[in-house]
C-alpha cells in the first residue's frame, strides 16, 4: 500500500512539473503579441469653440465636431452674470445638428457667456467652457442740426474789375448747419429799389466765396449774402455795394487819344 501511495505522489509531482513546463514554453510567444487597444472615451468635451459678433443683435457661434458625431448639440447662452437656463426654458437654449449656430434677437452691447454640448442617445458630454463676448450695436450717428443759422454771413466783402465782382465772406457765428447760400444783385442804376436779382438760389455748398462775371464796366451793383440750412431755414442778410471798374479807350478798342 505504501508502495503504490509514493507512486501515486510522484506522478502527480511529474504531471505538476510537465504543466509548468509548458507554461514557460509559452510565455515568450504570449509576450510578443500586440496590447489591447484601449478604448478612448467618445463623449469628450467640445473643443473648438468660437463666437463672433459682427451684426447688431446677432451671436455667431461655430465649433469642432466631436470624431463620433452626437445626435445633436445643446447650446446655451445668457447675460454675464446670470444663471444659464435649464433645459425646459425656451429661450437662451439651441437645438442644433451641425457645429454653428446664428443667435438673434439679442440685446446690443449687452455682453452674454455662450457654451455647448454633444447630445447622445444615452449621454450627454461635459459642458465646453463658456466664452463671454459682447454682442455689435448699430452705431446711430447724432441727426444734423436743423436749426436755421441766427446771425448773417461774416465780413461780406467785394473785390472787382471792370467785368467781374468777386464776393468773399464768413459763415455766421451761430451754431446752426450751412448747407449753402442764396446770392441776390441788384442794378442801382436800373432796377428799382429792393428789386434784387437771383444770382444763386442755393449754392448747395458751405464754401464762401462767389465770383459775378455778369456785371458791365462803370456800373454800380448792391449785393445781399444769406445762409441756408437745407431745411427752409434762413440765415439773415449780409449785404454789400460796388462800383465796378470803367474799361479805358484801349483795353474798349476806341481811338488813341492824340498826345
Amino acid at each position: 500500500m505504501l508502495k503504490n501511495k509514493q507512486i501515486r505522489i510522484a506522478l502527480a509531482v511529474l504531471g505538476a512539473c510537465l504543466i509548468l513546463a509548458a507554461v514557460i514554453a509559452v510565455l515568450p510567444s504570449l509576450s510578443s503579441l500586440p496590447a489591447p487597444e484601449l478604448q478612448e472615451d467618445s463623449h469628450q468635451t467640445i473643443s473648438g469653440l468660437r463666437v463672433n459678433s459682427s451684426q447688431p443683435g446677432v451671436l455667431e457661434v461655430t465649433w469642432d465636431a466631436p470624431a463620433d458625431p452626437p445626435l445633436e448639440y445643446r447650446l446655451t447662452w445668457a447675460r454675464v452674470g446670470e444663471n444659464s437656463p435649464a433645459r425646459s426654458d425656451g429661450p437662451g437654449n439651441a437645438y442644433p445638428a451641425i457645429p454653428s449656430q446664428q443667435i438673434t434677437g439679442l440685446d446690443q452691447g449687452v455682453r452674454y457667456k455662450v457654451r455647448v454640448r454633444a447630445r447622445y442617445e444615452d449621454f450627454e458630454s461635459d459642458w465646453s467652457d463658456p466664452i463671454e463676448i459682447a454682442v455689435a450695436s448699430s452705431s446711430v450717428a447724432p441727426p444734423e442740426s436743423t436749426d436755421a443759422p441766427t446771425g448773417p454771413p461774416q465780413n461780406l466783402k467785394a473785390a472787382v474789375t471792370h467785368n467781374t465782382v468777386s464776393l468773399t465772406w464768413e459763415a455766421p457765428q451761430s451754431n446752426g448747419r450751412v448747407s449753402g447760400y442764396l446770392i441776390l444783385r441788384r442794378d442801382l442804376d436800373a432796377a428799382p429799389e429792393n428789386r434784387f436779382q437771383i444770382l444763386e438760389e442755393d449754392t448747395g455748398s458751405s464754401a464762401t466765396s462767389f465770383v459775378d462775371s455778369t456785371v458791365l464796366p462803370g456800373s454800380r451793383y448792391a449785393y445781399r449774402v444769406r445762409a441756408l440750412n437745407g431745411s427752409d431755414s434762413e440765415s439773415e442778410f449780409a449785404d454789400v455795394e460796388v462800383s465796378t471798374l470803367a474799361m479805358s479807350a484801349a483795353s474798349s478798342g476806341g481811338p488813341t487819344p492824340k498826345p
